[in-house]
């Protein structure tokens, strides 16, 4: 029974059906609407919340495409920097082809096993105010909805109609349909130096606007345990001068370099972590770490080491997974003209529940507005503040603590991470949004064939399977949307 990469959910094995075609897709989809039963995509599995199986219906015949098989390189536009590949791809398959042809990405998340249909539905970002999420870098893309038709998005247009698909369709969870084909927009390939120091709290407040102003990359690390951050800062290397620096050094660094703590304070946390992981659920475990973490830091030097090293981008950014052992996230986003606020009420949250402290690290990434309506930074520069969990200490985590610490700051959720989002709160929070994509989902999935249990809380979505009348043919152009008043709206308030 195949389960996620943390074990957080399993997934019939009876249900799965392998895709290796988008006409297979198709078939699926139809199969599903004759059955009177409902489909999902599954991709790696990377989600800590159970977003693949889809709502039971009564049929009790839902099945759950596995997007393995379906993951070629379709083509590579060097002169207008484009790459076309399947929906099932993985991230480090993508980071090949990119790189084999001189071609890289704007930004990248943190981790790369996942599949190329899923960072987009999800809406992961990487660590860089400066661009968008995953789903920015899309240029256009296609999905099998609802109806079993194929249906291009091009994110390029500016057509009312087109952005309002485009803006839901970017971010949507799968709720729209099946993505099987996705052009991104790409750049040539660049390198990237990194530093890594440790900071204060204090320290940390007095650089922030300065590092996320000056710096192409930032992902800021606390270990609530001592009491210190890391920060990781990467600069581009642009000129000729810069690139043969790289490769005068490249010989002489490894590449996915660990994300290391310097500062000589905390050298070591990862392999205690797994220690942590197995003692971090008894109140005594976690005291005992505590003061033996405190003692270290009193005999460190108080001065900063730095770290450097250089690789192409997506080296430097992605595949440096904070915990290599099973852990769970949890995940929101906060406007960042709050972050700095924010941070200061996480701190003060830490150091006055000294109980709720494990050997984990909570990660601060920015990324920039964009225009989907489900996406985190919808409504402006955002700041992620993910939260490392270990599973003996699942129990005790506070979520809903930190939900209503949150709360006042309009944080939104990350789709594929844990959460204390749900019902008429995401109603209100998301408002306008929510209504739109709602909309645009009516459109391309009136039977509700890609529900799923754990969005259908969220998302106030109780429509029942087969309420609405299947059409024998798919709507043409003009009569693709039901309300061409909020696709107009939505062109005239949001980025293209």
């Amino acid at each position: 029974m195949p389960k996620s990469w943390n074990s957080s959910y399993k997934i019939s094995k009876s249900s799965i059906v392998r895709v290796k075609s988008e006409d297979d897709i198709v078939n699926a989809v139809l199969k599903a609407i004759d059955q009177k039963s409902r489909v999902r995509a599954m991709g790696s599995l990377y989600t800590f919340a159970n977003i693949v199986s889809p709502t039971k219906s009564k049929s009790g015949k839902d099945v759950v495409l596995d997007m393995q098989e379906y993951r070629r390189l379709v083509a590579v536009d060097k002169k207008n920097c484009t790459i076309t590949v399947e929906g099932g791809m993985k991230i480090h398959e993508l980071i090949h082809h990119l790189e084999n042809n001189g071609l890289s990405l704007s930004n990248y998340g943190n981790v790369t096993g996942q599949s190329v249909a899923g960072v987009i539905s999800t809406g992961t970002h990487g660590e860089s105010v400066k661009y968008g999420s995953f789903s920015s870098q899309v240029k256009s893309l296609r999905f099998v909805n609802g109806y079993g038709k194929i249906v291009e998005a091009d994110f390029t247009s500016q057509e009312p109609k087109m952005v309002h698909l485009c803006n839901a369709i970017g971010v949507s969870v799968g709720m729209l349909g099946i993505i099987t084909q996705v052009t991104l927009q790409c750049e040539k390939l660049f390198y990237l130096r990194k530093s890594e120091y440790s900071v204060s709290y204090d320290e940390l407040m007095a650089v922030w606007d300065k590092l996320h102003a000056q710096a192409d990359y930032v992902e800021v690390t606390y270990f609530p345990i001592v009491d210190r951050f890391t920060i990781g800062v990467a600069s581009r290397l642009v000129d000729d001068a810069g690139r043969k620096s790289f490769e005068a050094l490249r010989p002489k660094v490894k590449r996915n370099p660990p994300n290391m703590v310097d500062g000589g304070n905390i050298a070591g946390v990862y392999l205690l972590s797994m220690l942590s992981s197995m003692i971090d659920q008894y109140t005594w475990g976690r005291k005992i770490l505590t003061r033996v973490f405190k003692r270290l830091k009193k005999l460190q030097p108080d001065e900063h080491k730095q770290r450097f090293y250089a690789s192409i981008a997506a080296d430097v950014i992605a595949d440096k997974s904070n915990v290599n052992v099973k852990h769970k996230e949890f995940e929101v986003v906060v406007p960042f003209e709050s972050s700095k606020q924010v941070i200061e009420k996480l701190h003060e949250f830490y150091q006055n529940n000294p109980q709720y402290i494990t050997m984990y690290p909570v990660d601060f990434r920015a990324s920039k507005k964009e225009r989907f309506y489900l996406s985190g930074t919808h409504s402006g520069d955002g700041l992620w503040i993910d939260f490392i969990i270990p599973i003996a200490s699942v129990h005790s985590f506070p979520r809903k603590e930190l939900h209503e610490l949150f709360k006042p700051f309009g944080a939104r959720r990350h789709w594929g991470k844990l959460s204390q989002l749900e019902g008429g709160e995401a109603v209100q929070l998301y408002g306008k949004d929510l209504s739109l994509f709602l909309d645009a989902r009516k459109t391309h999935d009136p039977l509700g064939l890609f529900r799923n249990k754990e969005l259908d809380k969220i998302l106030h979505v109780d429509d029942g399977l087969f309420h609405a009348h299947l059409p024998d043919e798919f709507p043409t152009n003009d009569e693709n949307f039901s309300n061409s008043t909020l696709a107009a709206e939505s062109t005239s308030s949001d980025d293209k």
